[in-house]
């Protein structure tokens, strides 16, 4: 791109998409997960806190492996003779795609 002002502008843009992706599905995650409970059931309210926990143990390791995984992927793999964006950002994408991904 050659126009200074889509070069400006092309980040917020993605900006505005991630933010706008992040906030729809964050806090629905945690509320669809919960709601597949009965509170009603003993047993069930302790299936409930063991998901929670395992949930945002979950979220926090794959941000913690992610810290330090991608700066490694980008910065030791060499692609075309430069740093490489596209494996360090290729590798979580896959792996979201996978994770969604239906058992056949």
């Amino acid at each position: 791109i050659d126009d200074p002002d889509a070069k400006k502008s092309l980040p917020f843009i993605g900006f505005l998409l991630v933010a706008l992706g992040t906030g729809g599905v964050k806090p629905c995650v945690a509320a669809f997960g919960g709601d597949q409970f009965d509170f009603s059931d003993s047993t069930q309210t302790t299936m409930k806190e063991k998901f929670f926990s395992m949930f945002y143990f979950s979220i926090n390791a794959g941000s913690l492996i992610s810290i330090f995984l991608t700066p490694i992927l980008r910065g030791d793999v060499q692609c075309f003779g430069n740093d490489c964006y596209p494996l360090a950002f290729g590798v979580p994408a896959i792996l979201m795609v996978i994770s969604t991904s239906k058992d056949k």
